[in-house]
């Protein structure tokens, strides 16, 4: 049977997947907790487990840093647990908590506690504190207390009565529309998925505005009934008192009496009691700690996503106040908010300044019974497209194209700004389309400035994808990219000289693929590149915007000269012919002769042309001699040259021309025989037979299917009947197919037994 190269992969193939299988598949069975079976695996997992099960302790490591994250998690979760623990013991640190982080909370806790201590104290400390608090109670109570001897902090976790948070894992968020286009993701449409602009900021957890402590205070903070503070006087006087604001706006403070403070602002409150405590005590410093602040209520009405009443405390403003409500909802205005106080609007607030800019300066503090009032959200524009930030914006009256795209961080570079397109509906009938040119070099850039009505959808496509002023150099060349192209330009500008040029570039022949216009079809212009290296230039094309410049290698373009060798040699096949090549040189390229070549002729085919065609020629040459170097032999090789080294006639039946005797000859053993040898020289070299030898019972046997004539004799001893002989005879005549073969096997036997004969009359 012939086995292809690709029937041999295939085969090997086969055996890799069915040895796998066999080695991983009973672990994988006795996990119980495997997520996927061997079978479920593609094809990468199962060598990648395959790979697991051959690698020593010390190969494991490195082996595993090399997979990438999600290969590590597939391993892990398809393995048993003695798998998994060998693992274990034989990974870096980093991985180690990787490795714990994949396992099942009832697997952490079964593989902890058949850790050595060290290694248990290593890997615990290092977990987060959900992950230590779950673990710890999943533990009987003998465990919980060996636990706590072994980690003490433990205690703080369990007592702590605020709710234990897992931490965030970060994830890898996709790729911004820059980072895409500057990856070569050029977009060609523009999408419509907008949404409405700053409503994502309150999406967070909400602020708690419960009374906050201990929390220092501006000296602008205005004081009022139930803040609380402490005051220190030290020098020749030693006091400290704790004060607090009753509703009448005093704070009582022994020897001073009643002092009133509300309205005050801190600055002003401290300088007024360190007069009054003058009156009473000299030479002293003092120092005010504000203490517990004081809270109260406002209301958050119209549009906000959690209207209501809040308590907040007395350092809250408008913006953090907006946080306890989810601020404005999708249907609220981000634009218009209004703090209404005693029946009357003091300010108004554009939450978009804040959000642009940062611009707190609308931001106010607080006063109880204050109101903030979220109106219905007003006109609309989107921006979709080529700008930094699209989204749907809220606009106030009268802005213009320039403002919104001022509201969405500008237009990108690769923003086409010769043609905007603004969609819109006209009067409550029907959608429009309008276009506007508001690139600045031109001197339609004045559209910039056209009003914009509600509802309207403005988008910025992107410059077309194709590359300007370019040319390309391409083929067989060091440095094959696009170049800028410039007026004037020639092929010598990107090919000076051949230090450009791979080795061996096929010099007859280079092309530009050009595109015409108007149409921008391609033409092809060819010229000589080796013209063009020494100097010719009227080869020196001059080079148009988009061209092409393809240079070929003399292998790509067969232009390479090869010689081709045949017959008694290790590696026949066809060569590359080099300078100076000779038939030595090319056996040597094909790995030598093989012992079956005659060394004393060989054979060169040659192609000659003549008038009337080409002829063959053929030269004959001793291979023994040009292996020497006998310059009469070994000939110099041109292009296309066929050099045959003939193998010796029947070598290989020769060598497989065998006869083994066997039993009573003095020198049993495997002989080899010329093709005009007797049996009897070959029983002459064995050292002739034993005294014990029977000859006349010898069995012969000749495999006549095959040309190489492989014989056996074997002679028993003389206890053996003739009989023996006979009946082996018949028996291998009745085997054989052919009548002819029968008769001639008989004839052999016949003459078997005279040589057998002649052998015992002969003196000894």
């Amino acid at each position: 049977m012939i086995y292809k190269p690709a029937s041999k992969n295939i085969c090997c193939l086969i055996c890799l997947l069915v040895i796998s299988a066999t080695m991983l598949a009973p672990g994988i069975a006795r996990s119980q907790d495997t997520k996927e079976t061997y079978q479920d695996l593609n094809y990468t997992d199962r060598m990648m487990l395959l790979k697991l099960e051959t690698l020593k302790p010390h190969e494991i490591a490195e082996f595993f840093e090399r997979l990438s994250q999600s290969e590590k998690k597939t391993l892990l979760e398809n393995i048993n647990d003695t798998q998994k623990f060998k693992l274990y013991n034989s990974l870096n640190d980093a991985d180690k908590i990787l490795f714990f982080a994949t396992l099942e909370q009832d697997q952490k806790v079964a593989f902890l506690n058949n850790l050595e201590k060290s290694d248990r104290k290593w890997i615990f400390r290092r977990l987060n504190d959900v992950d230590r608090k779950t673990i710890f109670e999943s533990l009987s109570a003998e465990k919980q207390r060996q636990y706590l001897q072994e980690f003490p902090e433990l205690a703080q976790i369990i007592d702590s009565k605020e709710p234990l948070r897992p931490p965030i894992e970060e994830k890898e968020s996709p790729p911004s529309r820059i980072e895409e286009i500057m990856s070569g993701l050029f977009p060609t449409e523009v999408s419509k998925e907008l949404r409405l602009y700053g409503y994502d900021f309150f999406k967070s957890d909400a602020v708690t505005f419960a009374p906050m402590q201990n929390v220092p205070v501006g000296a602008d903070y205005i004081i009022g009934p139930d803040d609380n503070f402490t005051i220190h006087l030290w020098g020749k006087t030693e006091k400290t008192y704790s004060a607090t604001v009753n509703r009448d706006g005093l704070i009582i403070i022994p020897r001073l009496g009643p002092v009133s403070v509300s309205g005050l602002s801190f600055a002003e409150m401290k300088n007024h009691l360190a007069h009054r405590f003058k009156e009473y005590y000299p030479d002293f410093e003092i120092n005010i700690t504000m203490g517990q602040l004081r809270t109260f209520q406002i209301f958050i009405v119209g549009e906000a996503r959690r209207p209501g009443t809040y308590s907040v405390s007395s350092l809250s403003t408008l913006i953090t106040a907006l946080f306890a409500s989810g601020g404005p909802g999708k249907k609220g205005s981000m634009r218009s908010i209004k703090l209404i106080r005693s029946t009357k609007t003091i300010k108004k607030i554009d939450l978009y300044d804040f959000f642009l800019k940062g611009d707190k300066k609308q931001d106010v503090r607080l006063e109880p019974g204050d109101t903030l009032f979220i109106p219905v959200i007003g006109s609309v524009v989107g921006i979709a497209g080529n700008v930094r930030r699209p989204a749907i914006y809220e606009m106030h009256a009268n802005q213009t194209i320039a403002d919104i795209i001022g509201l969405a961080g500008g237009v990108m570079p690769f923003g086409y700004l010769q043609n905007i397109v603004v969609e819109r509906v006209k009067a409550h009938k029907r959608r429009i389309v309008r276009n506007f040119n508001v690139d600045i070099a031109t001197k339609e850039a004045v559209e910039l400035n056209s009003a914009l009505q509600d509802g309207d959808l403005i988008k910025i496509y992107p410059v077309h994808a194709k590359i300007r002023d370019v040319v390309y150099l391409e083929g067989h060349v060091k440095y094959p990219r696009q170049y800028e192209f410039k007026p004037g330009m020639h092929i010598s500008d990107l090919i000076p000289s051949y230090d450009y040029l791979l080795p061996e570039p096929f010099l007859q022949q280079a092309e530009i693929i050009r595109l015409v216009p108007p149409d921008l079809h391609p033409e092809i212009v060819e010229f000589s590149l080796g013209n063009l290296l020494e100097g010719d230039q009227s080869q020196d094309l001059l080079l148009t915007d988009l061209d092409r410049v393809k240079i070929y290698g003399k292998i790509e373009k067969k232009a390479l000269p090869q010689v081709t060798i045949k017959g008694a040699v290790r590696s026949p096949g066809t060569y590359r012919l080099f300078k100076g090549m000779t038939i030595k040189d090319l056996i040597f390229q094909a790995d030598n002769m093989t012992d079956q070549a005659f060394q004393e002729s060989g054979g060169l085919s040659r192609l000659v042309p003549s008038e009337t065609g080409t002829d063959i020629i053929k030269i004959k040459f001793s291979p023994a001699d040009a292996m020497a170097g006998l310059s009469a032999a070994n000939m110099a090789l041109e292009p296309n040259d066929v050099v045959h080294i003939r193998e010796i006639s029947q070598y290989s039946q020769a060598l497989n021309r065998k006869v083994y005797l066997e039993g009573e000859f003095m020198f049993p053993g495997e002989f080899t025989f010329s093709e005009n040898d007797l049996l009897i020289s070959v029983i002459e070299r064995a050292g002739g037979l034993t005294q014990e030898a029977y000859p006349f019972g010898a069995v012969f046997h000749r495999d006549s299917g095959k040309k190489d004539f492989l014989m056996r004799i074997k002679i028993s001893r003389k206890e053996a009947k003739e009989s023996a002989y006979w009946l082996r005879l018949i028996h291998e005549t009745n085997n054989l197919k052919n009548a002819n073969d029968a008769q001639n096997l008989k004839q052999e036997a016949n003459e078997l037994k005279k040589i057998f004969s002649s052998i015992l009359n002969k003196p000894k």
